[in-house]
């Protein structure tokens, strides 16, 4: 639990930095699975 709450930290992390660079956030969502975060089913 601990290791995939780490992974949707980073990865929520990733979406923010990307998303204030500039890049879209559609973009940086498809990316990076965001719809996927929480269910535990990424690889």
């Amino acid at each position: 639990v601990l290791e995939l709450a780490r992974q949707i930290v980073a990865s929520e992390d990733a979406i923010l930095s990307e998303a204030l660079a500039g890049m879209p956030l559609a973009e940086v969502r498809k990316r990076h699975r965001y719809h996927t975060l929480q269910r535990g089913d990424r690889p």
